[in-house]
């Protein structure tokens, strides 16, 4: 009897060989065909457990490579039943392992990192180093699908060291492989391409063609970011060879996808498409719900912005995302999300109103979900992207956006990606054009400029170049042609008013003199254009005017721009670079909204006037400078010294020569003056202006307040000079309806919209609030319960002036 059990037991084992040796051939078809045999030869609940357990074993393993996921893992399952309780700790790890396969193919990563780490610790108890090697990586493959790629990359190299001990020269490539692509996402491209050659140098080796082609590819790839496209081609066109000699069509998606990107990249848009939608084409044939398919319509949407195809873009990321969210892709979840921000940012552009905001506010929705997104996963790379187009987009605040621009470009400095450098600072500077700050465009400018001559990247230097001739024309035409010094005159500033002369007689007297001069008063007195005159009347005429907008930047760049650095200052100081001070050497300093500077820049500050020194950031040797300084302010600094937040030794400094300009409302004599001279300079027809000298138009215009001062005459001429370019349909009662309009802060009722309306309750809030905290921002701030930078925003946004 006993023999007849042994021999039952052989014949048994017998029959399973095979399907064991087929699993290993991989030819699971087959083995299930085997297994089906099995089953209806042999009555399962009489099996000897030993024989039964490496049945159930071998059906799971070929279930699970079948794709039949539920039914592998009850049997899965039964193996483990069996042998949990032996000491056989090899086959209980083995069995573990393979349950932790089957839940990471259903999407389970949790009840997977539970059976491999268990897994894991079999294998590790019983020495079998190929399973621990197995174990690690697949705990590496589960935190790489979470994007929690730091810690992918430790188990990868912790299963490399184990590789050393097999001696596996096929695990350590594909380890390499891995370690290459995490690297990649990760941004560290130099220990990317160190591994990737590594793990093609292998595969060669092992003549693995399959895993040779997808390092190729790999190590493409990571070439292409780092710009070096003519390395990236060879090795795209090794991989190509590989994948057509032996029709790996998966491999041919990811080539066409990323090929389509190296010529995205280098302007040849036709060609991109054409691969792009290749991989598409391929992706849906082989794996429709796969990377494949949401990463190429995330690229072809991005190739149809920049062609302005916004609505076949929309269309395009609704698929990428519906896939990438299946598969809970993060990185390229965010991604999507950048370009839905770029979408809605075009599509917001194109409208006005209500319509516009509503499109604006989606826009920054998506690149807030982007940003938020690519952070926690730590894909730089894609984050600084993110940040560079969320620069470009009006959908956020002017504080929000100089924030982005200091993030994305510490971001790109940090994975020593210049190119990316100047892609961002060109984008800064565009937008600080946009918003009329030409002198700092001017100075950011120089960045990229020297980035794109050094990398020879051609048509971005002429964007830089083509910045440059816009921002020289928009001065020109500024300046109307003529030199400052002609323009900016003490005789041109447009008053009669005895006060107002007055003014500018002590000024006159003071023009030449080293000592600060501040100047206060309203937004919209002219404080600016004072200024100016006296830079271009005195001594220092011939050397720079150096303007900086205090309230516009941020504590932490606000030094650094004023005072420049010492390379290795700071993360991402790379260089030294001097700052505005040593830029304005020899002229004059102008500091625009003085009460705006920080506590802890004002110290700095009061020793530039006292020792006409400056230190810069990593430095504790002091420069000698020589520069005037000129500020000035819209608040009372009095009030101000009462809240303490501007020092009373550096009041008593800037004070030396102080003067108050009066408000329009206080020298209403200048009014017909002023309407004068801003219709001839909008060059309007005579018929036109002789409407506004009518005795009852003048009145009105006269009579009003105008609580933005000459600023907000002068918006209202030129308003009205676009708004109504027929010379026939203008008439005195239209001008009486528009400033009787004004008057009653009120728009006529055809030419408003929700949006203006809102926006006129947010600008009578702001103020009401500003008064009650005698305009101190950061207690009006907490009282709105916004983020004080939003409110600096919008008090200039709305030209709101300090009372008194």
């Amino acid at each position: 009897m006993k023999d007849s059990s042994i021999e039952s037991s052989k014949e048994l084992k017998s029959k399973l060989e095979p399907i064991e040796k087929l699993l290993q051939e991989k030819k699971y078809k087959e083995a299930l065909a085997e297994i089906r045999d099995f089953e209806s030869s042999q009555k399962i609940d009489k099996i000897p457990s030993e024989e039964l357990f490496q049945f159930y074993y071998l059906k799971a393993f070929v279930l699970r490579s079948l794709g039949s996921y539920q039914d592998a893992l009850k049997s899965g399952r039964k193996a483990f039943s069996i042998i949990k309780d032996t000491n056989d700790n090899k086959k209980i790890a083995e069995t573990q392992y393979v349950l932790g396969l089957i839940h990471i193919s259903l999407g389970n990563l949790k009840n997977a990192e539970v059976e491999i780490r268990d897994a894991l610790t079999g294998f590790r108890r019983v020495e079998d180093y190929n399973g621990t090697v197995d174990a690690l990586s697949r705990l590496g493959q589960i935190d790489f699908i979470k994007s929690n790629y730091a810690k992918a990359i430790d188990y990868t190299l912790e299963a490399l060291e184990y590789t050393k001990k097999t001696g596996n020269k096929r695990k350590t490539a594909i380890l390499l492989g891995n370690l290459g692509v995490r690297y990649t996402l990760m941004g560290r491209w130099k220990e990317a391409e160190d591994n990737l050659k590594l793990n093609v140098k292998l595969n060669e080796e092992s003549r693995d063609e399959i895993n040779l082609a997808r390092g190729l590819l790999s190590l493409g790839y990571v070439c292409y970011l780092q710009r070096d496209f003519k390395k990236a081609n060879k090795y795209y066109k090794q991989a190509v060879k590989i994948i057509f000699e032996n029709n790996y069509n998966r491999e041919f998606a990811i080539y066409n996808e990323y090929y389509g990107e190296l010529a995205f990249t280098q302007g040849k848009y036709f060609l991109a498409k054409d691969h792009y939608k290749s991989a598409i084409k391929t992706g849906e044939e082989i794996a429709p719900e796969s990377g494949i398919i949401s990463q190429s319509y995330r690229l072809l949407a991005e190739l149809q912005i920049v062609e302005k195809q916004y609505d076949e873009a929309l269309s395009s990321c609704e698929k990428a995302l519906k896939v990438a969210t299946s598969l809970d892709e993060k990185i390229e979840i965010g991604a999507i999300h950048r370009a839905l921000g770029q979408i809605y940012t075009a599509k917001g552009a194109g409208v006005v109103g209500e319509l516009a905001r509503h499109k604006l506010t989606k826009a920054k929705e998506h690149f807030e979900k982007s940003i938020s997104l690519l952070g926690q996963i730590g894909a730089k790379f894609e984050l600084g992207k993110a940040r560079l187009e969320a620069v470009k987009s009006n959908a956020f605040e002017y504080f929000d956006r100089v924030a982005h621009f200091a993030n994305g470009r510490g971001i790109f400095e940090e994975l020593g990606s210049d190119y990316y450098v100047g892609k961002i600072t060109l984008a800064f500077c565009e937008f600080v054009t946009e918003s009329g700050e030409y002198g700092k465009a001017e100075v950011y400018l120089k960045d990229p400029e020297k980035i794109f001559k050094r990398l020879n990247e051609k048509r971005d230097l002429d964007l830089v170049l083509g910045l440059k001739r816009k921002i020289n024309r928009i001065l020109g035409k500024a300046e109307s042609a003529v030199h400052p010094t002609a323009k900016y005159t003490f005789a041109n500033v447009i008053t009669k008013d005895k006060e107002t002369l007055k003014i500018i007689q002590e000024i006159q007297k003071a023009k030449d003199s080293d000592l600060p001069i501040l100047l206060e008063g309203e937004t919209g007195t002219g404080k600016d254009l004072l200024v100016k005159v006296i830079h271009y009347q005195s001594k220092r005429r011939n050397k720079r005017f150096v303007p900086v907008n205090c309230s516009a930047l941020p504590e932490t760049l606000l030094e650094n721009e004023l005072f420049g650095h010492k390379r290795g200052a700071y993360t991402g100081a790379d260089k030294d670079e001097p700052g505005l001070f040593e830029e304005a050497e020899g002229g004059t300093f102008y500091f625009d909204e003085i009460a705006e500077v920080p506590l802890s820049t004002q110290v700095k500050l009061l020793r530039v006037i006292e020792e006409k020194e400056v230190t810069r950031l990593g430095e504790t040797k002091p420069r000698k400078v020589d520069v005037r300084i000129v500020a000035s302010t819209s608040r009372d600094l009095k009030k101000t010294l009462l809240g303490e937040s501007f020092r009373k030794d550096l009041y008593h400094r800037l004070n030396t020569f102080n003067f108050r300009l009066p408000p329009l409302r206080e020298r209403k004599e200048d009014i017909p003056l002023l309407i004068e001279y801003f219709l001839k300079e909008n060059k309007v027809s005579e018929r036109f202006s002789a409407i506004f000298s009518e005795p009852k138009v003048m009145k009105e215009f006269s009579d009003y307040d105008w609580p933005g001062n000459v600023r907000e005459l002068k918006n209202e001429i030129e308003r009205l000079t676009i708004s109504i370019p027929n010379d026939e349909t203008m008439n005195p009662q239209l001008l009486l309806e528009r400033i009787i309009n004004l008057k009653k802060g009120e728009i006529k009722k055809e030419r408003t919209s929700l949006y203006d309306e809102l926006a006129e309750f947010e600008r009578k809030r702001i103020i009401q609030v500003l008064e009650q905290t005698n305009y101190v921002k950061a207690k009006a701030a907490e009282s709105l319960r916004i983020p004080v930078s939003s409110l600096k925003s919008k008090i200039k946004k709305y030209g709101i002036f300090a009372q008194g």
